[in-house]
C-alpha cells in the first residue's frame, strides 16, 4: 500500500501542476457547464490554477536547487575524498546512476570498491570548488562491494555471478528496491475496463523514487481540447523499447482508470505516431512488463536501469530522432548525489556551433541501452542552450536549465 499511496499522491501533485485534467466526457456530464457565464468563470479558474501550478513548480525547483554543489564528471573522476584529519581515504573512479532520474546509486572508488552516496559529503571552498569528505576507515572500505566490470557488460548480464553482484549492490545502495516489497503492487484501479486515449503529448513529467515508483506522467491533449493525465513507465524501459514519448508527438494509449477524486489513467500499451503498440502492463492487475511476471526481482530491476557515467561519454545524441552530436561530459550535483545535466558537442549539426559545448538537463535526456541518448527538445533549444562554463560554481544558486527547455524538474514521489 505504501507504493500505491505514493503514486497516488504523486499523480495528484502532477495534476495540480499540469492544470485540471478534464476529459470531454466529464464536460458533457457536468450540467454546471451549461449555465450562463460558467465557461468564462471556468476559464478564469483554469488560468488561476495554471498560475498556481507554475509558481508551485518554480518554488519546488528553487528549493531543490538552492544548495547545489555542481561538478563535472571528468573533474570528479580522480578527485580525492578526504577524512576530517585531512588524510586521503580514496579517489572517485566512476559513478553508477539511474538513467530515469539521474540519482546516483553508488560511487566506484579506489581499490575497486563501491560505496553508497550517503558515505560521501560534499563541501565547497571559497571559490566554489567541490571538495569531498568521508568518515569511512580503511577497514570499513575493505568490506564494501568489490566493483565488477561484468556487471555492466550486456553479454555477461545473465550469469549467476553478475546477478549475485546486483543483489548485493541493490541491498547496499541508497536507492535500493525495498527488500520487503518483493511483489510489485500495481496502481489501484477504479476498474479493469480499458479504453483508448489519443491526442498530442502536451507535457511529460518524471517521478523519481524507489522500486515501482519510477514513472513518466504524460498529459495528452485530444483534438477537442480535453486533456488526460496518463501514467506510463520509466524512461529507461521506454527508450529501450524504442517507444520513448516526446512532447508534440501523436500518441494512442490503451488505459484504465485509477482510483481517486481526479480523473487519471494508467496505460497498458502505447503507440507513438501511428507506430506499433508497445505493451507496458499486462493482465487484469496491470503488472508492468519490465518486472518479469509482476515480480520486482531486485537484481534484474536495478541492473536494467543503472549505467556507469563513463559509459555515456562519446554516446550519440538524438534530438527528436535527428543526430545531434555526442556526449562530452556530465554535470553532477554532489550535494544531492544526482546527475543533473549532460554536456553535448553538437558538432556540425547546428549552425556551425561545433566547438561550443551545450548543457542539456537530465529531465529531457534519456539514455538508452545501446549507446544513444534521446533528447526531448527542438533544435533551437539546443542552439540556445547555455554553454558549458569553465566554472560551474556560478550555477549553484542560479540553476534554470530545466525551465530553459520548458520542462519541469524531476519530482520526488
Amino acid at each position: 500500500m505504501h507504493r500505491v499511496n505514493s503514486i497516488r499522491v504523486t499523480a495528484l501533485a502532477l495534476v495540480t501542476i499540469c492544470g485540471r485534467a478534464m476529459s470531454a466526457a466529464q464536460t458533457q456530464n457536468n450540467p454546471s457547464r451549461d449555465r450562463p457565464g460558467q465557461s468564462s468563470r471556468d476559464a478564469a479558474e483554469d488560468r488561476a490554477q495554471d498560475t498556481r501550478g507554475e509558481k508551485q513548480a518554480r518554488k519546488q525547483e528553487n528549493s531543490q536547487r538552492a544548495a547545489m554543489k555542481l561538478c563535472y564528471f571528468k573533474d570528479l573522476r580522480g578527485m580525492n575524498v578526504t577524512r576530517s584529519d585531512g588524510s586521503t581515504a580514496f579517489e572517485i573512479k566512476d559513478v553508477v546512476f539511474d538513467r530515469h532520474s539521474g540519482d546516483i546509486a553508488g560511487y566506484v572508488v579506489s581499490n575497486d570498491r563501491v560505496i553508497a552516496p550517503s558515505e560521501v559529503t560534499a563541501t565547497t571552498d571559497e571559490k566554489g570548488a567541490v571538495q569531498l569528505r568521508t568518515t569511512l576507515t580503511d577497514d570499513s572500505l575493505k568490506g564494501r562491494l568489490e566493483f565488477d566490470d561484468d556487471a555492466f557488460d550486456t553479454k555477461a548480464s545473465k550469469s549467476d555471478t553478475v546477478m549475485a553482484w546486483w543483489n548485493r549492490f541493490a541491498s547496499e545502495s541508497k536507492k535500493q528496491i525495498r527488500s520487503d516489497m518483493d511483489m510489485y503492487e500495481p496502481e489501484k484501479l477504479k476498474s479493469t475496463e480499458r479504453s483508448e486515449v489519443s491526442g498530442t503529448i502536451d507535457s511529460l513529467d518524471r517521478v523519481r523514487g524507489e522500486g515501482s515508483i519510477y514513472r513518466t506522467i504524460a498529459t495528452i491533449r485530444a483534438e477537442d481540447g480535453s486533456t488526460s493525465v496518463v501514467v506510463l513507465g520509466p524512461t529507461w524501459y521506454l527508450a529501450d523499447e524504442k517507444a520513448l514519448p516526446m512532447r508534440g508527438q501523436r500518441v494512442t494509449a490503451m488505459v484504465s482508470p485509477l482510483e481517486g477524486d481526479e480523473e487519471r489513467w494508467v496505460a497498458s500499451s502505447i503507440s507513438l505516431n501511428g507506430g506499433k503498440m508497445v505493451t507496458l502492463r499486462e493482465g487484469d492487475a496491470l503488472n508492468p512488463v519490465w518486472y518479469k511476471h509482476g515480480k520486482a526481482d531486485s537484481a534484474v530491476a536495478v541492473q536494467r536501469r543503472m549505467l556507469l557515467a563513463s559509459s555515456l561519454l562519446g554516446d550519440d545524441v538524438k534530438c527528436r530522432e535527428e543526430s545531434s552530436g555526442e556526449v562530452q561530459n556530465l554535470v553532477i550535483d554532489t550535494a544531492e548525489h544526482r546527475v543533473v545535466a549532460i554536456v553535448v558537442d553538437p558538432n556540425e549539426n547546428f549552425m556551425g556551433a561545433a566547438d561550443t559545448l551545450r548543457l542539456i538537463p537530465v529531465s529531457v535526456a534519456s539514455p538508452s541501452g545501446d549507446d544513444l541518448v534521446f533528447v526531448d527538445a527542438e533544435k533551437d533549444m539546443i542552439i540556445n542552450a547555455p554553454a558549458a562554463p569553465g566554472n560551474l560554481s556560478a550555477l549553484n544558486n542560479a540553476w534554470k536549465l530545466d525551465m530553459m527547455f520548458k520542462q519541469r524538474p524531476i519530482v520526488s514521489r
